[in-house]
């Protein structure tokens, strides 16, 4: 470790006494403001077009009754199910924070007046439900295509009743009404599910690949948030054939849930995320996308929004020969703490299955410990974890998770940051050397996936991403095996052949 004066000692007490007082004072603030604010439930759920479009779950038709004459012209069709689907989430939100969400632009007056009869006034349930998928089937439209009867013969269900979840299949008969151009349902009534077969994936996993040397990567100009935000196409062309000549075979990058547009698909990103992967497909480079970064909490309702990223991504580059393999979330256990390890656990179960129905990829999760690895093995094709420790309790680990879970591993990140300056935690350009080359040599006597964080050096570290306390901020600038000009240090030497 680097050495520090008395003098350095001293400095860092005197800045860390100033930044603590004026952490104390932000934070009496923050909670001032939030004690003394207040916000209208509807308002905070968004009760319009936009949110419920974020919101849409799957939602698919089977062949129509044959009582059904004719062809139905698929835009009305479209106008049904997206009308029936918000319908089912305004009944959902409403039934959760027992109060009117907008209910009276989704259901006709009698039956509005029946359902606001059943919400729970007294509150003594914490319940929520969301429908994850409709599966509809068309029984009768009229001529004038204002009335509409139809089946949801099959709705993905999850509940979450106090701290208990339950998923279940549900089924209704719906009977709809277009007045003044909006689609409402004035009877809606449940009835027995006819369970849907689902494919799921069963990938082959290529062990020469993922046990190949790559590479986690930002540019070094835009890391984080400002990734995709700030894309330069010129910059992307000039990495990647950077990595290529230094001999990484894999690239690891990070895919932003809101960036990319939540539930509804950005698709000036997709066109950036396009161009990635072809530059990746030119140099030879194997692509590695961590999905849902930075999530924006794992509550039932936001699970639709996930669900459409999920699917849009999946399948668009389903044949992108130079994706290899899924991250579906970066270091999800560091969600236990702050979102709770129940939620975040439901929600990887949901994401996991999903996966499977979309992409003939191989899936993993990031996590930031070997000491998570084997959850969700049984489902999971490729084991991923993160490695910041002493290297020699590297091997150890690897044979516990090697038979905790029978699957190919990754190390998906490791390293040590050479920061210099006032703050503790930085190291020397040997000393990061020497912890390299001391966990690649495990790695390739065990077989396993080499991926050192990071490529580069940044000239950032945002509050956003780590937080207000400069001593941490300051060390995840340096973690890079090049400097910001694109300098090697000498951790190269281990990689470079």
């Amino acid at each position: 470790m680097t050495s520090r004066t008395k003098s350095g000692g001293v400095i860092f007490a005197v800045l860390l006494c100033i930044i603590s007082a004026m952490a104390g004072v932000y934070f009496l603030s923050m909670l001032f403001t939030y004690f003394n604010t207040g916000a209208d439930t509807a308002d905070i759920y968004h009760a319009d077009a936009v949110y419920f479009d974020k919101a849409k779950p799957a939602v698919s038709w089977i062949s129509d009754d044959l009582n059904v004459e004719g062809e139905i012209n698929p835009y009305v069709r479209k106008d049904i199910e997206n009308a029936y689907a918000q319908s089912m989430r305004a009944l959902n939100l409403s039934q959760s924070l027992d109060e009117n969400i907008a209910l009276k632009e989704h259901f006709t007056v009698p039956l509005l007046k029946k359902i606001k009869s059943q919400l729970d006034t007294t509150h003594l349930l914490d319940y929520t439900k969301v429908n994850l998928s409709h599966t509809l089937q068309l029984h009768f439209i009229s001529l004038d295509k204002s009335v509409v009867s139809f089946t949801d013969v099959s709705s993905i269900v999850k509940k979450k009743i106090n701290e208990e979840y339950i998923d279940v299949l549900e089924a209704y008969h719906v009977n709809m009404t277009l007045v003044d151009g909006r689609w409402r349902i004035d009877a809606l009534e449940n009835t027995a599910p006819i369970e849907v077969e689902q494919e799921r994936n069963i990938p082959k996993v290529n062990q020469e690949i993922i046990s190949q040397v790559g590479i986690n990567y930002y540019p070094t100009a835009t890391p984080w948030r400002t990734f995709w935000t700030e894309y330069e196409l010129d910059t992307i062309e000039q990495d990647f054939v950077l990595i290529k000549e230094l001999g990484f075979k894999n690239v690891r990058f990070f895919i932003p849930f809101e960036v990319f547009g939540g539930g509804v698909i950005d698709l000036t990103m997709i066109e950036k995320m396009d161009h990635l992967v072809q530059t990746a497909a030119l140099n030879k480079i194997n692509l590695i996308p961590t999905l849902f970064d930075f999530p924006i909490g794992y509550e039932l309702d936001k699970y639709p929004m996930y669900d459409r990223q999920l699917e849009f991504l999946l399948k668009r580059y389903d044949k992108a020969e130079s994706i290899v393999l899924w991250d579906l979330k970066n270091e999800p256990n560091l969600d236990f703490e702050y979102l709770g390890k129940e939620p975040t656990m439901q929600w990887l179960a949901f994401i996991i299955d999903r996966a499977r129905t979309y992409s003939s990829k191989p899936i993993t999760l990031g996590w930031s410990d070997a000491q998570y690895a084997d959850i969700f093995c049984d489902q999971l094709d490729v084991i991923s974890f993160h490695f910041y420790k002493d290297p020699s309790d590297l091997s150890d680990l690897i044979n516990a998770v090697k038979d905790a879970c029978t699957k190919p591993i990754i190390v998906s990140e490791y390293g040590l940051s050479t920061y210099s300056g006032i703050w503790p935690g930085g190291f020397s350009e040997e000393e990061q050397y020497a912890y390299h080359k001391e966990v690649y040599d495990v790695l390739r006597t065990s077989g396993v996936g080499v991926m050192p964080w990071c490529l580069y050096d940044y000239e950032v570290s945002p509050s956003s991403v780590f937080g207000w306390k400069p001593w941490v901020k300051a060390k995840q600038k340096n973690f890079g095996v090049l400097t910001t000009n694109a300098h090697p240090k000498k951790v190269m030497d281990v990689y470079y052949r």
